[in-house]
């Protein structure tokens, strides 16, 4: 058999192969897969992720001689007629680094690779946790200055910052200083020295801490102010004031620093000089169909429709509309504080 003899049989074989394996991809609608989840490789019991790529190997060899077996390592030689070997201690184990359960037959499945090594308690096996890490910002334990710490433990990021905390004992604001200690945070609470107190998690002299007074407690309807003393020590005084007709911008202490916060005056009040206030006046926007038409309040001519008229007291007041060709308009309003409206449609004259 000659050099091109040879060469078309392996082309033939290699096109049968791939017609064999196109008509499969159409009977079946789908490509060959992999098998995902647990299963053998040879006497490996492995994990292999939707993605093909084995995620634990497990050698069955390292446990007995069963082999590997439909996704289990086995006790011992398969018995095809029960499956099943006596098991004296089934439950979670762990064999070296793997964290692993056995069947009541005896069986090893759902292997896991522990990085940092696998702990047996009774029946229930635990991967250990990474050691923790601790690194702290200010590693004097300074409290004159503001420090945190951060790390890993048990599996968890954390980050601390140092605090103020009130000791419920002596009623004293503590800084409470976080700092490691062989790799783990802690915290103590200590008294600032003489002269300092504590604010944001740091010791300050008390010219540098921050103070806040509301004169009025936060009520609107009084003309208050705040004033205090700034971190820096510049001192501070501010006056409510009004932001529209019926808004206070009223000053108030928020963790002592002054805010302003933005208040409507309740139904009937107006803002005047920094507080709301019950009103005394209000205000009437008057139109009619047609417009142009002539406005009589109390007997006193206002002028043309349309046309906003500020000042009125709070009560009834005569309105009189009137236009040539038109029936006049006679009638009462009650004014209420804010604003008013009024719209008249005149009848013509026919």
């Amino acid at each position: 058999m000659n050099k091109k003899t040879i060469l078309i049989i392996i082309l033939l074989i290699i096109v049968i192969i791939g017609v064999i394996l196109l008509i499969k991809f159409r009977t079946t609608g789908q490509a060959i897969a992999l098998t995902t989840g647990y299963t053998c490789d040879g006497n490996d019991l492995i994990f292999r992720q939707s993605s093909g790529i084995v995620k634990t190997r497990f050698p069955c060899s390292s446990w007995s001689t069963g082999g590997c077996y439909n996704g289990q390592c086995m006790a011992g030689p398969i018995d095809d007629n029960t499956g099943k070997l006596p098991c004296e201690k089934p439950g979670w184990t762990c064999i070296g680094n793997y964290k692993l359960y056995i069947s009541t037959d005896c069986r090893l499945q759902t292997p896991e690779y522990c990085d940092y090594g696998c702990v047996t308690t009774n029946t229930t096996a635990t991967c250990k946790f990474a050691p923790p890490t601790c690194a702290d910002t200010d590693s004097s334990s300074s409290p004159f200055v503001k420090g945190k710490v951060s790390g890993v433990y048990e599996g968890n990021q954390y980050e601390n910052s140092d605090e103020c905390k009130l000791n419920q004992y002596t009623r004293v604001n503590q800084v409470v200083e976080w700092s490691c200690e062989s790799g783990i945070a802690s915290s103590k609470a200590n008294n600032c020295p003489s002269g300092y107190s504590c604010f944001d998690g740091v010791c300050n002299t008390t010219n540098q801490v921050k103070t806040c007074t509301d004169s009025d407690l936060n009520n609107n309807n009084i003309k208050g102010y705040v004033e205090g003393r700034l971190i820096n020590g510049q001192n501070y005084t501010k006056w409510d004031s009004c932001s529209s007709a019926s808004i206070v911008g009223e000053w108030t202490c928020s963790n002592s620093d002054p805010v302003i916060i933005s208040q409507s005056c309740a139904t009937g009040y107006l803002c005047q000089d920094g507080a709301c206030k019950a009103a005394t006046t209000g205000s009437l926007i008057l139109t009619s169909e047609p417009s142009s038409a002539n406005v009589t309040i109390d007997y006193i001519r206002r002028g043309l429709t349309p046309i906003t008229v500020s000042g009125l007291s709070i009560g009834q007041h005569d309105i009189n509309i009137s236009k040539t060709g038109y029936y006049d308009y006679v009638g009462l309003k009650n004014i209420t504080a804010g604003s008013n409206t009024l719209f008249v449609n005149l009848t013509k004259i026919i």
